[in-house]
């Protein structure tokens, strides 16, 4: 910062008036800098007042230093445990969390250890892995390393459980970043006594104004790990590559939890982790009324208060110098107030905010009861908003995530005429919600081909973005559905989107055409009558939109399948076996294109 105002000095001396200005031109970017990495000053989160009072107040008097686990490819020893100096160029996704761990127990550092989780050979020598756990001191291990902690039965001998396995074997507790698609849960647990050495956190943001926290859109849930489960702010330090995400969340309970211990000797790691769910804030969270879903969504504790969580231990270290058994629970119930439950949402605003997050943080494709329960609490907020005062509101009221608010009331609502002017009134082609995604992504989603149209037309690049976080594009988007709308993808191969662009988000190197017939043949056969008529029309709406794509007269074959011909395609997700007839016709069709 002296370089930054000493060079802007110089530039600025030939005109002083002009100087002054850019000068505080500085200073207020500055402050707003500040202000969108931490929050106001008014702010219950405000963590750098926090974290100085903590310094002052708290003093370190027994090292603690966490490891910090981070994910990097092409690290080939894998024998190898030397921890490292991280900078911000060599592994800027490291830097950043270890950073926010070190801003939490300074003067000290964390242990940073860089290893290619994606490397079948890693963690393999549980020997040396375990002589490397079993020197380090610290009993906190931060696990963000962008890797999905839900395992399958074939990953269950993956370097992420040889790993987790050996760290709670040396008595570790880890604390994962829950994870950044807004699934449903982190519940991988080798043993179930091993359980409370487990914690999952997921990301809050500051609302548009800045005067609360909030789930973010595209955090995980609890799911089935609720006791478990803290949430806490996911946003950057100043100066760190990483603005968001669960993976920043999780370094500040490692920072909060190493403190606590540093700070008073005589609590266990154990302890420190009680205290900090204990103390844990409701107040970031909206209620649905029903008190089980609530801890489906949230857990059972709430988002991390640092200075609450300080304040409390040394209460609970000052009290059991007169009862030497005494445990934080008791001290709880004994000296706090009961924790508030979560409230309901009260202004339409509220309202808005909460229908976002329910809709982006579960699952339309499961059916399990907690996530139908999701869904019911969802429709039934939507019922009880009054359609006339939302599309009544100034357009200033709205911001961009109520694209997502809006999904539900598209789908159910009788009157989508009304919403529909209002979308087209009040969102602007160029804007993005929280994913990236433009207003063409959720007209699509919505499945209005009112919107479609309006949105393609207003700015037509838009059929072939893909600058979102799930990198897709609204073709894409348009044929995930069970039923597409044939209407809308013939209206966006007619506008120039381009079938043959590759996605990730479900299956690697597929496009659109890959993915139907990949749906296509995927479908399971039903025995009963009512569901045979229900899959029939399912399998007369892929075949119906694979055609469309083959006599489209933008479909390029070589483009579409460069690697390998349509053919082999076919064959090799055994189309023509299970659909024999379709099969002949497309490859007819490709012949004669």
């Amino acid at each position: 910062m002296k370089l930054l105002i000493k060079n802007l000095k110089k530039r600025f001396l030939v005109n002083k008036k002009l100087q002054n200005i850019k000068l505080l031109l500085l200073l207020l970017i500055y402050s707003l800098n500040i202000a969108l990495c931490e929050g106001s000053p008014s702010t219950a989160h405000d963590e750098y007042v926090l974290t100085e009072e903590m310094l002052a107040k708290h003093p370190i008097v027994q090292a603690v230093r966490p490891l910090v686990l981070e994910h990097q490819q092409g690290i080939s020893n894998d024998d190898e445990y030397k921890p490292t100096d991280v900078e911000m160029d060599s592994n800027s996704h490291a830097y950043s969390v270890s950073s926010i761990v070190e801003w939490y127990i300074k003067p000290y550092k964390p242990i940073v250890l860089c290893k290619n989780i994606d490397s079948p050979k890693t963690f393999l020598n549980e020997d040396v892995l375990n002589s490397f756990l079993d020197s380090i001191p610290t009993p906190f291990i931060n696990c963000s390393f962008a890797k999905s902690v839900d395992l399958d039965e074939e990953e269950k001998d993956s370097p992420k459980v040889r790993f987790i396995s050996c760290a709670l074997g040396n008595h570790k507790i880890i604390i994962f970043a829950a994870g950044n698609h807004n699934q449903e849960k982190t519940s991988y647990v080798p043993i179930e006594e091993q359980k409370s050495n487990i914690i999952y956190v997921g990301a809050l943001l500051p609302e548009s104004d800045y005067s609360k926290l909030r789930p973010a859109l595209f955090s995980a849930i609890a799911g089935k790990v609720g006791d478990q489960f803290i949430w806490a702010r996911g946003t950057q330090l100043i100066r760190q590559p990483y603005s968001e995400g669960t993976s920043l969340a999780a370094p500040r309970v490692t920072g909060v939890l190493s403190r606590l211990v540093g700070s008073f000797p005589n609590l266990t790691p154990q302890e420190a982790v009680k205290i900090v769910f204990l103390t844990a804030t409701r107040s970031d969270f909206y209620s649905t009324g029903d008190q089980e879903v609530d801890l489906y969504l949230y857990g059972a504790h709430g988002a991390l208060d640092p200075k609450r969580a300080f304040d409390f231990a040394s209460q609970f270290i000052e009290a059991r110098r007169n009862k030497i058994d005494l445990t934080p629970q008791q001290f709880y119930v004994a000296s706090q107030p009961e924790k508030l439950p979560y409230q309901l949402p009260k202004t339409l605003r509220e309202r808005l905010n909460f229908m976002a997050f329910l809709e982006e943080s579960h699952s339309h494709e499961e059916s399990n009861e907690e996530e139908k329960k999701v869904q019911e609490s969802l429709e039934r907020m939507g019922k009880d908003l009054d359609i006339g005062v939302l599309c009544s509101q100034p357009e200033e009221f709205f911001i961009p995530n109520d694209l997502y608010a809006l999904t539900m009331l598209m789908k159910k609502s009788q009157d989508t005429a009304c919403l529909e002017k209002l979308i087209k009134k009040t969102f602007k082609p160029e804007i993005r919600s929280a994913k990236g995604w433009t207003p063409l992504h959720h007209a699509i989603y919505y499945n209005s081909f009112i919107l479609v149209e309006h949105y393609t037309k207003a700015l037509p690049t838009l059929v072939n973005d893909k600058l979102n976080t799930e990198k897709v594009t609204p073709l894409l988007i348009a044929v995930w559905d069970q039923r597409p709308d044939l209407d809308i993808v013939r209206f966006l191969l007619d506008h120039d989107a381009d079938p043959s662009i590759k996605f990730s988000m479900i299956s690697p190197n597929l496009n659109p055409i890959e993915y139907v017939l990949i749906n296509l043949v995927s479908l399971e056969k039903t025995n009963t009558e009512e569901k045979k008529e229900e899959q029939g029309k399912e399998v007369g709406a892929f075949k119906k939109l694979a055609l469309l794509f083959f006599e489209h007269k933008n479909y390029e074959s070589q483009k579409c399948f460069p690697e390998y011909t349509l053919e082999e395609f076919a064959q090799d997700i055994q189309l023509n076996t299970k659909y024999p007839d379709f099969y002949e016709t497309i490859i007819g069709k490709q012949r004669l294109n």
